[in-house]
């Protein structure tokens, strides 16, 4: 099953998004449990710098989802303001 997962920073956390950065992207391209389908930050308006993140993810149940996202170092480093967690279909590629 896929799903969808939208993150949005807390505001003024540019820095800890950048001193994270390394350690977020070993973990993802690290995972084990689920497949990463896609996965990047969310980028503010003319501009460079992320607001948050966006993976979709291939996982047996929401329950992975769940355990991979809060072992995320921004998950545990409290970078995100909110969470979403969808289940996601595809329509076309």
């Amino acid at each position: 099953m896929l799903y969808l997962i939208h993150a949005i920073d807390k505001e003024g956390c540019e820095g800890l998004r950048k001193s994270l950065l390394g350690e977020q992207i070993e973990y993802v391209n690290s995972a084990i449990n689920i497949k990463i389908i896609l996965a990047g930050p969310l980028l503010i308006e003319n501009e460079n710098d992320s607001s948050g993140s966006l993976l979709i993810v291939d996982a047996e149940n929401r329950n992975e989802v769940n355990i991979f996202i809060s072992e995320t170092p921004f998950f545990i480093n409290g970078l995100w303001e909110t969470l979403m967690i969808n289940k996601f279909i595809t329509i076309s590629k």
